[in-house]
C-alpha cells in the first residue's frame, strides 16, 4: 500500500482523553511527491509505569500504525519514534 517503504513526512493534531483514547487529523507527504491533507485518525495510548509506552492508531484511509513513546518533562511532552 502507499506509504510502505517510502519516506513519510506528517504533521497534525492529536487529542488524548483521560481514558487514553486519541483522535486527530494530519497532513502527510509521501516521498516528497504525494501530498494528502486533513486525514482523520483514532486510536489509543498505553503508558507503562516507567513512562514508556505505545500509540496505536488507524486512519480513515484504513492504514494502521503503532509507535513507541516516552513521556518526559513532568508529563508535559510525549516523544515518539
Amino acid at each position: 500500500s502507499e506509504g510502505q517503504g517510502t519516506d513519510i513526512t506528517a504533521i497534525g493534531t492529536m487529542n488524548i482523553d483521560a481514558e487514553g483514547n486519541l483522535s486527530g487529523n494530519f497532513d502527510v507527504t509521501f516521498d516528497e511527491l504525494t501530498f494528502v491533507a486533513n486525514i482523520p485518525y483514532g486510536g489509543e495510548v498505553a503508558v507503562n509505569p516507567d513512562c514508556t509506552g505505545t500509540i496505536t492508531f488507524t486512519t480513515d484511509l484504513g492504514t494502521s500504525r503503532t509507535d513507541s513513546i516516552a513521556i518526559v518533562g513532568n508529563a508535559s511532552e510525549i516523544w515518539g519514534m
